[in-house]
C-alpha cells in the first residue's frame, strides 16, 4: 500500500495569481456577530421575515 504524500500541482495554467492582503477593521455586537467590515455595514435578518425562505415553525 502506498502512503499518502503531500499534494502537489503540476499545471499553473488555471492557478489564481492575484492574491493580496487586506487590512480591514471589523465591528461586532453583543451576540458576537459582525456588524461592519471596513466601511460596509452588515446586517442579519430573521429567516421568518425574509421573503421566499422556507422555515419550519
Amino acid at each position: 500500500m502506498q502512503s499518502a504524500g503531500p499534494l502537489t500541482k503540476t499545471n499553473d495554467a488555471y492557478a489564481w495569481g492575484s492574491h493580496y492582503n487586506i487590512n480591514r477593521a471589523y465591528g461586532t455586537n453583543g451576540l458576537n456577530q459582525l456588524t461592519s467590515a471596513g466601511a460596509t455595514a452588515l446586517g442579519y435578518a430573521c429567516p421568518e421575515l425574509v421573503e421566499g425562505t422556507d422555515v419550519a415553525t
